[in-house]
Order: C-alpha cells, then sequence, then structure tokens
C-alpha cells in the first residue's frame, strides 16, 4: 500500500492537476478529473474600452506534457494600469496649472452682460497716497492696478527779448496859436453901439480924428453913457490883451471906468490921463474861442472919452 500509494503520488505528481484527458478510470478504478474545456475570451459586453482589442489577450502555450490547452488569457495587464495612471496624473496636473491661468485672463477681459461695478482708480496727486477702490459685493475681484504717475508739463521755451530803453510820456504840445490880431475897433464905427449920454466928438490928434465922450453919469436926461464893441471874433482859447485908447477932454486928472467882457466878471479900473491924445489903458483876460463884447461904462460918475480899443495876444 505504501509503495502503491506513494506509486500513485508520484505518477499523480507527474501529471499535472486537471489536464489528464483520456477520459477512462486509472487502474485502480478512480474516475479520472473532469478535464476542463478550453477557455475562451470574455464576451465584449464584459471586457472595459481598454480591453476590447485582440491584443488585449495571448494564446497559452501547450504544457510541456504535450496536451494542450486551448484558449487565451489577458495579457500584461498590470504596466496597461501604470500607463492610464500615468496619464490622468499628468491630466491632473496640467488642470492645476491651466485653471489658475483661464480664471486669470476670463477676469482681465470686462463682463459681456453689462460694465464693471469697480469704482474708477483715480490716480492721486503727485506725492499723494494712492485710494483704494470701492467694490461692491457683486463685482470681481480687481486683478491689477497700474498707477501711471503724474507728469507736468514742460515749461515753454524761453524767449530772450531785448530791453526796451524806458522813455518818459510826454504830453502831446498844444497846437500852436492861430495868428491873431492885432485888431482894431474905432469907438465911433459901425458895429458899435453907444448907449445913454453917449456921444461923438471930433478930435484932433484921435485915431479917424473922433472919440465918443460923456461916458459914465453926467447928470444928462439920457442916462450914464456907454459904449459896446459888438460881434469881437476870438478864434481859440487863450489869453488875450485889451488895450483901451482914451482921453480927459476937460483935463480932469483921473476918472474911473467899468469894463464889461462877455464871459468874464466886469473889471473895475482906474484911467489916469489928460486932454492930449491919447493915453492908454492895458488889461489882461482869459477869453474863449467865438464872437465877444466888450463894454466901457460908469453908471456912477465920470467915465474916460474912447478912442478905440486894440485887441491881441500878449
Amino acid at each position: 500500500m505504501t509503495s502503491e500509494d506513494g506509486g500513485r503520488g508520484a505518477a499523480g505528481a507527474d501529471l499535472p492537476a486537471g489536464r489528464h484527458v483520456s477520459g477512462e478510470p486509472d487502474e485502480w478504478g478512480a474516475e479520472p478529473p473532469s478535464v476542463p474545456r478550453p477557455r475562451t475570451p470574455p464576451p465584449a459586453e464584459h471586457l472595459g474600452p481598454d480591453l476590447l482589442d485582440d491584443d488585449t489577450w495571448e494564446t497559452i502555450e501547450p504544457d510541456p506534457t504535450g496536451e494542450t490547452y486551448q484558449g487565451r488569457r489577458r495579457a500584461n495587464l498590470p504596466s496597461r494600469r501604470r500607463s492610464l495612471l500615468v496619464a490622468l496624473i499628468i491630466a491632473g496636473l496640467a488642470a492645476v496649472v491651466l485653471i489658475p491661468l483661464t480664471m486669470t485672463s476670463l477676469l482681465g477681459v470686462n463682463d459681456a452682460a453689462g460694465p464693471a461695478t469697480t469704482e474708477p482708480v483715480v490716480p492721486p496727486a503727485e506725492g499723494g497716497p494712492l485710494e483704494p477702490p470701492v467694490l461692491t459685493p457683486d463685482s470681481p475681484p480687481p486683478t491689477s492696478i497700474t498707477v501711471t504717475p503724474a507728469t507736468t508739463a514742460p515749461p515753454p521755451p524761453r524767449t530772450t527779448r531785448r530791453a526796451r530803453p524806458t522813455t518818459t510820456s510826454r504830453p502831446p504840445n498844444p497846437p500852436p496859436p492861430q495868428p491873431f490880431g492885432p485888431v482894431s475897433v474905432e469907438a465911433e464905427g459901425s458895429s458899435v453901439t453907444r448907449g445913454g449920454s453917449a456921444i461923438v466928438w471930433d478930435y484932433d490928434d484921435a485915431s479917424g480924428g473922433r472919440i465918443v465922450g460923456r461916458i459914465g453919469d453926467w447928470d444928462q436926461p439920457q442916462g450914464p453913457g456907454s459904449v459896446r464893441f459888438n460881434d469881437v471874433a476870438i478864434p481859440t482859447n487863450g489869453t488875450y490883451t485889451i488895450r483901451i485908447h482914451y482921453v480927459h477932454v476937460d483935463g480932469e486928472r483921473e476918472r474911473t471906468g467899468i469894463v464889461s467882457v462877455s464871459g468874464i466878471d466886469p473889471i473895475t479900473t482906474s484911467f489916469r490921463g489928460s486932454s492930449d491924445c491919447c493915453d492908454v489903458k492895458t488889461l489882461t483876460v482869459t477869453l474863449g474861442a467865438g464872437s465877444h463884447t466888450i463894454t466901457i461904462s460908469n453908471p456912477g460918475g465920470h467915465g474916460p472919452a474912447i478912442d478905440r480899443i486894440v485887441i491881441s495876444r500878449p
């Protein structure tokens, strides 16, 4: 028994288990083990997407006993799994890098749905602090803010100006006086008006041979006498002299006369003289341009007899 068991065990050890193909009982009457059916590849629906290829399965070579075991087995799947795992790791790393870059680029572009609610950043004055932008809950976070310092415009080029000599402004010179005079008007002339007791006399050595006497109050019924020179033309405003030629017919030494010129106050003056013709009384007055009248009278006493008047510039 011992040798037989050992022999059966030795015989069984030489044959691979599950590979007896005679199909008959052995010499001891024992039933041979059932011969397994040849293995076939699993159907396609049981394979993953990566196992549908025919290269996934490989044919099983016959064993050393010569018995053929038909079928195929899976190829080296651990290496394919490692390749798939490496591909997944690389894809994950790429996603980690690309997602932040994509978000950054998208935040830099204005949203098409509407304007951003971020308040505009106003550059501060030169040297001043930067005011942070005011953000609303709906506004995206700002990506970056670039502040350009305020620049001042360059000063305009300086132009060299030559110094001009300063001149003191002087008032314009007055126009030269127009030629005037002397203008002589006779007391007995036609342009002269005699009033009151005034009368024309012939008198030696008088201009024109005649004078106008009884100027003033001579107790005459006609009243005090006077002589008025009319339409004395003065060309321009200025200072003029009036020379009165007179005589005292009765030889009285001194008499008084009142000279009235239009436009100025009357002038009371004394006339000293004699019966010799003729003495001259000179008055300086300021007259305006135009036509004037000159009147000689004396309501309160005797006045001089008048020969003529001469008007000229000083």
